[in-house]
């Protein structure tokens, strides 16, 4: 017997879930998503990284010009 997470998040019946499962149910999309597959968890592809920074540095009104892979090591994350 499926328990009722797995039931719900087969479905996409998260709502009749108790809060808690669903609290995790919501998130999973973010988690278990497109990149991750291609790329692993942790991983951010170099296209994504440029424009995750481009963000960061104008909503925080940073140098747009500095490279965060300075900052970003992913040495220690597993092959996907």
């Amino acid at each position: 017997m499926r328990s009722r997470m797995s039931w719900a998040i087969g479905t996409g019946r998260i709502g009749e879930c108790s809060p808690r499962t669903s609290s995790v149910g919501a998130v999973m999309d973010f988690v278990f998503t497109d990149h991750a597959k291609q790329y692993g968890w942790g991983k951010i592809s170099p296209e994504r990284l440029a424009t995750t920074w481009q963000a960061i540095a104008e909503s925080q009104d940073l140098d747009p010009k500095w490279d965060p892979n300075q900052a970003f090591d992913t040495s220690l994350i597993p092959d996907k």
